[in-house]
Parts: C-alpha cells; sequence; structure tokens
C-alpha cells in the first residue's frame, strides 16, 4: 500500500511538474504547486487503502474479508465518482456508478488473474 501511495504521488508531483515546464508554465513556488498536491494524494491514497483492507486484519474467515474488503472498496469508489460528479457539477450518481463500476472491472480481471495462476501452479 505503501509503495503504490508513493508511485502515485510520485506520478502525480513528476507529471505535473514536467508538464508545467515543457509548457512554460511552470510555478514561481514549487513546494506549494507540486510537493504539496503530491502529498495529499500519498496520504489519501494510504488511508484510503487501510480502511479498505481493515477487513483482511481483523477477520479470520478469508471469504469473509475478501468480500467484505470489495464491498469496502466500492463503497469508497462510489462515493469518490458522487464526490466528484457534485464538485464539478455533474451526475453525481453516475460518476459514482462509473467509478464504482470501473473498480469493479479492476477487481474481477485481478480475481480471474489469481485463478489462473493457481490453476496453474496446482
Amino acid at each position: 500500500m505503501i509503495v503504490n501511495a508513493f508511485n502515485s504521488s510520485a506520478v502525480r508531483y513528476a507529471s505535473t511538474h514536467y508538464t508545467d515546464e515543457l509548457d512554460g508554465r511552470e510555478k514561481q513556488n514549487k513546494f506549494r504547486a507540486y510537493f504539496i498536491p503530491a502529498l495529499v494524494e500519498f496520504v489519501t491514497y494510504a488511508l484510503v487503502s487501510l480502511i479498505a483492507v481493515i477487513p483482511l486484519l481483523l477477520i479470520y474467515d478469508s471469504f469473509i474479508a475478501i468480500s467484505l474488503t470489495i464491498l469496502l472498496t466500492l463503497i469508497i469508489l462510489f462515493s469518490a465518482g458522487w464526490y466528484r460528479g457534485r464538485l464539478m457539477g455533474r451526475h453525481a450518481i453516475r460518476d459514482g456508478l462509473e467509478l464504482a463500476g470501473l473498480g469493479m472491472a479492476i477487481i474481477l480481471v485481478g480475481s480471474a488473474a489469481g485463478w489462473v495462476i493457481a490453476a496453474i501452479v496446482a
């Protein structure tokens, strides 16, 4: 989780900074313009990831723990999409469903990959 959070924030920092630099619109206060948003992304990513995996840490039955983790993840993604939709003045429910749907697709692809790898190893 920490590595993914760091990667996500590093990509945000680098892409924003270098795009502005290439476009000739680099900000004077680099710390506030590039580092602070990257730090906020890191903290947000790490906290949301931790919330999503709490069932895996607390529940012994792996099926129930994984099911609750998936449910929590989809709720978080729907909430983020809903908030983005409201913030941008668009259809909040549609944006929430879109983001949760993309998350579900990623979960299904990951599950299918796990089943294939388990079948190969077995």
